[in-house]
C-alpha cells in the first residue's frame, strides 16, 4: 500500500476545493481524508516520528527497527516490525494502535492527515515486566 501520503500541497487542495464544489458541500472531506490517511498508516512500514510518552529504546529492545526519517516527509520514520507486528485502526479515524504478535498494545499512534493541519505523533506503552 505505501506510506501515508502528504497531501500538503496546493494540487491536494485545489482537489478538495473541486471536490466539494462538485458535491455541493465539503461535509465529510477532511474526515474522507483522515480516514485515508489512517488507512495508509495501517498498511506502511512507517511511524511517527515524534514521541510524546515513553522511549523508543522500549520498541527496539522488543526488535523494531528504526531507519531514517520518511525522505519529503520527517512526521514519519521507516521501521521495520517484528513478525507478526502490526498497525491496526482504532474506530477513531485519527488513531491507530501499534500491536505485537500476542495482540497487546506496543504504542498508540496518532495521525491528523488532514491537509490544512497534517500531524503525527506516538506514545509507547511501557511495558511492566519481562512476561509483557
Amino acid at each position: 500500500m505505501g506510506n501515508p501520503r502528504n497531501e500538503n500541497s496546493q494540487v491536494d487542495a485545489m482537489l478538495m476545493l473541486a471536490t466539494a464544489m462538485s458535491r455541493g458541500s465539503a461535509d465529510g472531506l477532511i474526515e474522507e481524508q483522515e480516514a485515508r490517511g489512517q488507512k495508509q498508516l495501517a498498511g506502511s512500514s512507517v511511524l511517527p516520528t515524534k514521541i510524546l510518552r515513553g522511549e523508543k529504546s522500549t520498541l527496539e529492545m522488543a526488535g523494531v527497527v528504526f531507519g531514517s526519517p520518511v525522505e519529503g516527509d520527517a512526521i514519519f520514520t521507516n521501521v521495520t516490525l517484528p513478525d507478526g507486528w502490526k498497525i491496526e485502526p482504532t474506530d477513531h479515524s485519527m488513531w491507530s494502535d501499534l500491536l505485537d504478535n500476542e495482540s497487546r498494545k506496543r504504542a498508540s499512534l496518532f495521525y491528523k492527515a488532514a491537509f490544512y493541519d497534517r500531524s503525527a505523533h506516538m506514545s509507547i506503552e511501557e511495558r511492566r515486566n519481562a512476561e509483557d
